[in-house]
């Protein structure tokens, strides 16, 4: 059932005849086997493999050239999704559908060899029938069309963070990051650092996460800011348009990570949805309606407490000591149920940021200079921007705490 590849060389000619045969086709020949199938023209094979981008549908290997050498050969071949006859041993071939439909592109899907092998071994018939394959090459053929239809402008610098959360290790694949981009019309850019890493901070191997050990806050601490270090050149040189902030982390990590992301620079920073919905984006556009965010004054002595109560509440009777008595700015949510996911759009979270900017000028006005202990019950999402609210050169030092064994303790202090 191939259409096997088989660029042959031909001896060099010169004149009117180099130039017809130039406008042949060589990409994939025509094959008929003994009469028996209807031969796919070169034409049809070009557009095969231009709507399939020159990759297998299935492993998505470049097939215009060979993987272990680089040497310039096309690997690709053309599968028959209904076979190319009715016969017997015609992998899917018995259909309604003419030998010269089965000849067509919408009957044809680029494969590597291997994957060429899998889908026609006949103990596989019954798993790669007609519309999974149909399927399949529906969905490639998309893919390829709308990512090479992107320009680079606008694109989107991705800055990856991944951390341990209570012990359990968080991972998000490279791909799922690409589709959120491509929802936004963003094309996905991954050159940040010169090291091949991808912009990836991989906080996972850190120990002492969920002992509260110090070591492990300022380790983390000091990776944020060297590996967002070449940003501050890359942004003097207007070599960033937009940056796109993915990060699963501890609540004080996200804090301080929004804090070395300058408020002024165009950062969008993505949020991870919940339960079915698992993936990258958020559940609504648009304000939820009944959805506010109001501030409790609680009076006291010393330097300011501020708290968060959107994911969850937060436990006052789990304060250290050194939290206890201080004048409080309780933010918590009002017309909604407090749940990880409240905020069900990007407006929701806008709007918790307004609230805690007038929280953040109240402070300027009555405690100024005096460092602000944060408490929050908060979703990644909300917590970077938090940090990315507080301008370090403006307003005071943040003392980031979470729970750890029953009571709030500190965590990360931002200078």
């Amino acid at each position: 059932m191939n259409q096997e590849p088989n660029v042959m060389s031909k001896p060099s000619r010169s004149g009117s005849e180099a130039s017809a045969s130039a406008n042949k086709s060589e990409l994939i020949p025509a094959v008929d086997r003994a009469g028996d199938r209807v031969a796919v023209s070169d034409i049809d094979a070009r557009r095969v493999w231009v709507a399939a981008g020159g990759r297998c549908t299935f492993c998505k290997e470049f097939l215009a050239e060979d993987e272990t050498t680089g040497q310039a050969v096309f690997t690709g071949q053309l599968a028959h999704i209904v076979g190319a006859t009715a016969e017997k041993k015609s992998p899917r071939g018995k259909s309604g559908k003419s030998l010269r439909e089965r000849a067509q592109p919408g009957n044809l899907m680029l494969l590597c060899a291997g994957e060429h092998k899998v889908v026609d071994t006949f103990e596989h018939w019954a798993l790669y029938d007609e519309e999974q394959l149909l399927a399949f090459k529906t969905q490639h053929e998309r893919d390829v069309r709308e990512l090479t239809g992107l320009l680079r402008k606008p694109k989107s610098t991705v800055i990856r963070v991944s951390g341990d959360i209570r012990d359990q290790a968080v991972d998000f694949s490279k791909q799922a990051v690409i589709r959120a981009l491509l929802e936004d019309q963003r094309f996905p850019d991954f050159s940040l650092h010169d090291d091949s890493r991808n912009c990836e901070i991989d906080l996972r191997a850190q120990d002492g996460e969920d002992d509260n050990d110090p070591t492990y806050w300022h380790s983390t601490s000091l990776t944020l800011r060297r590996r967002l270090r070449p940003l501050k050149n890359h942004l003097k040189t207007k070599e960033i348009d937009h940056i796109s902030v993915f990060a699963l982390a501890r609540i004080p990590i996200l804090v301080h990570l929004g804090t070395l992301l300058d408020d002024v620079t165009n950062v969008t920073v993505h949020n991870r949805r919940r339960g079915n919905e698992q993936g990258w984006g958020w559940y609504a556009r648009g304000r939820t309606e009944e959805l506010r965010f109001a501030v409790i004054e609680v009076p006291g002595e010393g330097d300011p407490v501020v708290t968060f109560s959107v994911s969850g509440p937060v436990d006052f009777d789990a304060f250290p000591e050194d939290l206890r008595g201080k004048p409080r700015y309780d933010i918590h949510v009002e017309g909604a149920k407090l749940s990880p996911a409240v905020l069900r759009s990007r407006e929701d979270l806008a709007d918790l940021i307004e609230t805690w900017r007038e929280v953040l000028a109240t402070l300027e006005t009555k405690h100024r200079n005096q460092p602000i202990s944060l408490v929050l019950a908060v979703g990644a999402a909300a917590a970077v921007e938090i940090g990315r609210a507080h301008m370090r050169g403006v307003h005071a030092p943040l003392r980031v705490f979470d729970r750890i064994d029953n009571t709030y303790a500190l965590t990360l202090e931002t200078n």
